[in-house]
């Protein structure tokens, strides 16, 4: 009785076996009983369209942009489809845009904030210089001419003939003034102060100068 259930199970076995075999290629096969479920594709965020915020973002900054082409090219999207990919690539060009035409609207310089920046600290520094070349120029003319003048106010004066006291003291009496300059700058800076407040009549008289038939006009302080 054994032997005979024993024979049983194997002849089970031996068909539940071949029934697998038999079953696992439908499964593989396209019209098998069992079909797998396709996974749905992520679609990538700069494929998406922009939002309302960017899209009217991106309309105030087109008010201001000078690049008919790049606005041009910019509405179309706008007013069709726009990817972020697009707008992340767009914005960036339209900014630049607008930033450097505000500036030429304020300067006269198509240029960036950078550009304006540095040309700007260029300039400061220029000028910078240039007041303080100035500025020794006007010290240094006062104990020459006793007027604070740059060398391009003291030329043109001088093409129109008109002289200083301190001038004229200079050219007839140069030891008197020689003397007046060596006390040193602080000394003959308050002598000249006194000499420019002096009368014409009252400078000639006190330095004994006689200025008659030279062809020139006092310096009227």
């Amino acid at each position: 009785m054994s032997r005979k259930n024993s024979i049983i199970e194997i002849i089970i076995l031996s068909t539940g076996l071949l029934v697998d075999k038999l079953t696992k290629p439908i499964l593989k096969l396209p019209g098998g009983s069992i079909k797998k479920k396709k996974k749905n594709k992520k679609i990538n965020n700069l494929d998406r369209g922009i939002t309302k915020t960017q899209a009217d973002k991106m309309k105030n900054l087109l008010k201001d942009v000078s690049d008919k082409k790049l606005k041009t090219y910019t509405e179309k999207y706008l007013d069709s489809f726009m990817t972020r990919r697009l707008y992340n690539k767009l914005i960036i060009e339209v900014q630049d845009n607008v930033e450097k035409t505000l500036n030429q609207k304020e300067t006269g310089f198509f240029e960036s904030d950078k550009k304006r920046q540095l040309r700007e600290k260029v300039l400061n520094t220029n000028n910078k210089n240039k007041k303080i070349d100035t500025q020794k120029q006007r010290h240094s003319n006062f104990l020459l001419t006793g007027i604070y003048e740059t060398n391009s106010e003291k030329q043109k004066r001088r093409s129109e003939n008109i002289l200083t006291k301190i001038e004229i003291l200079k050219t007839f009496k140069p030891n008197i003034y020689d003397k007046l300059i060596a006390q040193g700058p602080a000394y003959a800076k308050l002598e000249i102060q006194i000499i420019n407040k002096m009368s014409i009549e009252s400078f000639e008289k006190d330095f004994n100068i006689k200025t008659q038939g030279i062809n020139f006009k006092y310096f009227n302080p």
